[in-house]
């Protein structure tokens, strides 16, 4: 695991180049405390540079690494988890190699394949090649996006690095917010891609590469790979989906278990997703590995109890972190520094302290990123399910106005008037909209009103664009490709890299091993969330009946919580002062809007969770603000 940094100039050599890489590697030291190092052709206009975290050949991997027979050269942060693999092909058909770090066998491929060696790669990464005799240079991020890749292009520079950071340290940037960018984030609580909460700076999307020649007036940006996106052609029974399923995961788990010389660790929240993959790692043969759990002294949200259960029964070294009221206004900011732009998901915070803990002890973790997308998890699949129902009871004439009837009468309980109410609705893009964004914050009248930000695009855009093309597909599955593409992305997978990254740590997703998610994605939705005769749906059915005899039932059996956290409830107590004070001092608030803001404030320090949603978006935005000291 590393940090990447570099740019590349068309036109003119950089001058002062190693010293702008000096500071570009200095602002990424977090994500590779062990070794740096630099590749600089001023003739060229080129310059490479990494941070290092040795994990796989911890003497033999130093980047930036030259291939001398073709003349490239390769930074690289991430793993793939097949190398030994590839590297044997690789022996046989008479490459030599001269370490055994998985750097050497990218390179390898790459100089022998070019860009056609993407297809053969299991990993997650974000790499740069340099091609000195063609000049020409190739970027590249993993398949599902679980390393991030930042560039910019502006006049014959395109400048890149691991984090946004790495850019704004290179000084060859101007930085201005984009308030567009700004816009959207008040909807969505994070940055849609491929744009940054900064102007000319942008991420280069999952299963995408960039490349640029000294001939060439722009990068040149292609898509290697994508999800499968049709509506589920897996033909087999649901024996042969559960065995398939079985095969992959447990593999998954293996490769990130054995692509690894250090000790790999479990992030373990007590939930069935973290639980399965410590048992799978348990039943392929590995013992006593660390696990780490993090709690609150408030028992309603602290799952530790759960965790130490699932310890036990499997036998790992158990370990246990705590997040304090007050330390979450001293932890917020660097929070919001290490995520480079606004993000306001508040388990940021109690997974740097669990990231702190872990690095202690092992240098890898394992966590449960991309069960929920691509299994069917979170209880908005089951609203799906419903509305998927719905669309069959309204083929049938005088079914909505009986189904209306007996919930009216208070018959049949919650599943019956959810049934009645899903049915009931037409299908309008406003109604699928509230299944398709659990954290949508505040509508586009909403933000018109309270910031000042005036002439912006509709921020449904984005979703809307992105549903055309799974229009025709049943609602469960419309939703767990919506959310493959942004929460998963934009929130979940930024947040692991960013907040793991900060105390140089490493997370591994088996969940997000392409075939599983590949194999996911082709079976049928009603194999994914079950129906039963009560109008209930049971969501993850595949990870469900993998779990039973491999860890306790009552982990199988409780519902999905996600990362619990006090910091709603917090804002009717220790946190309320904190955020007042940062809502009073928003620079994005309109002075119209501030009373509106201060009354939302109020409602949901009485427990409104829709209002502390809003809150918290307006107070991570004014942290980060300050932070990055940013004016619109």
């Amino acid at each position: 695991m590393c940090g990447i940094a570099g740019y590349f100039s068309t036109r003119k050599a950089i001058e002062d180049g190693p010293d702008r890489l000096g500071k570009m590697c200095e602002a990424l030291r977090h994500r590779g405390p062990d070794d740096h190092g630099q590749f600089v052709q001023p003739e060229n206009g080129i310059g490479l540079a990494m941070r290092r975290l040795s994990i796989i050949d911890i003497n033999g991997g130093h980047q930036p690494m030259r291939d001398p027979t073709s003349g490239i050269s390769i930074v690289f942060n991430g793993e793939i988890y097949n190398y030994r693999e590839l590297a044997k092909e690789l022996e046989s058909s008479g490459v030599r190699l001269e370490s055994k770090s998985d750097t050497e066998v990218l390179l390898k491929e790459f100089s022998l394949r070019g860009p056609d060696c993407l297809s053969m790669l299991n990993g997650m990464f974000a790499f740069a090649a340099w091609d000195e005799r063609r000049r020409r240079l190739f970027l590249a991020r993993d398949r599902i996006g679980v390393k991030p890749l930042y560039y910019m292009w502006q006049d014959g520079l395109l400048v890149f690095a691991s984090e946004i950071k790495g850019i704004l340290a290179s000084g060859l940037v101007s930085p201005k917010m984009n308030r567009q960018a700004v816009w959207d984030y008040l909807s969505f609580r994070f940055v849609p891609g491929p744009e940054t909460i900064w102007d000319g700076i942008m991420k280069l999307q999952p299963g995408h590469c960039l490349s640029i020649g000294a001939d060439n007036a722009a990068p040149r940006i292609e898509k290697y790979w994508g999800l499968y996106r049709g509506d589920g052609d897996f033909s087999g029974s649901e024996a042969e989906a559960q065995k398939c399923f079985a095969g992959l995961f447990e593999d998954a788990v293996k490769l990130r278990l054995e692509s690894s010389d250090v000790p790999v660790g479990v992030f373990l929240s007590g939930g069935l997703d973290s639980s399965a993959i410590a048992s799978a790692a348990v039943g392929l043969g590995h013992k006593n590995f660390h696990t780490f759990s993090i709690g609150y002294k408030d028992s309603e949200f602290s799952e530790l109890p759960f965790a130490r259960e699932v310890s036990k029964s499997i036998g790992s070294i158990h370990h246990e972190a705590e997040l304090r009221a007050d330390e979450f206004p001293r932890l917020m900011p660097t929070v919001q520094r290490h995520a480079d732009e606004p993000l306001a998901d508040l388990t940021c915070v109690p997974l740097l302290i669990l990231s702190r803990e872990a690095a202690q002890h092992v240098k890898v973790v394992m966590g449960g990123e991309g069960a929920d997308e691509f299994l069917g998890g979170y209880d908005f699949n089951s609203r799906a399910a419903f509305h998927k129902l719905a669309g069959i009871a309204r083929q049938f004439p005088g079914i909505p106005q009986i189904l209306k009837s007996l919930s009216g009468a208070g018959l049949g309980g919650r599943a019956l008037q959810r049934l009645a109410l899903a049915t009931a609705c037409a299908e309008e893009k406003a109604n699928r909209r509230c299944e398709i964004q659990m954290s949508w914050v505040f509508d586009e009248p909403e933000k018109a009103e309270l910031f000042a930000i005036d002439g912006m695009l509709n921020s449904w855009r984005i979703t809307d664009s992105e549903y055309a093309s799974i229009a025709a597909h049943d609602p469960v599955q419309q939703l767990m490709l919506l959310y493959q593409h942004s929460w998963l992305v934009e929130d979940l997978l930024m947040k692991g890299d960013k907040m793991t990254m900060a105390a140089s740590l490493e997370m591994r997703c088996p969940f997000l091993d392409y075939r599983l998610a590949d194999f996911a994605n082709r079976l049928p939705s009603c194999m994914k969330v079950k129906g039963n005769s009560t109008f209930s749906f049971s969501t993850k059915n595949l990870l469900r009946e993998y779990a039973k005899g491999r860890i306790p039932e009552s982990i199988i059996k409780r519902p999905k919580r996600g990362f619990p956290l006090p910091a709603y409830a917090w804002l009717a107590g220790p946190l309320k002062s904190w955020v007042e004070g940062l809502l009073r001092d928003s620079q994005l608030l309109r002075e119209s809007g501030r009373k509106c803001v201060m009354d939302i404030m109020e409602m949901a320090s009485r427990g409104d969770a829709d209002s502390a949603h809003k809150v918290w978006n307006v107070a991570v935005m004014e942290i980060w603000m300050r932070e990055w000291n940013a004016k619109l």
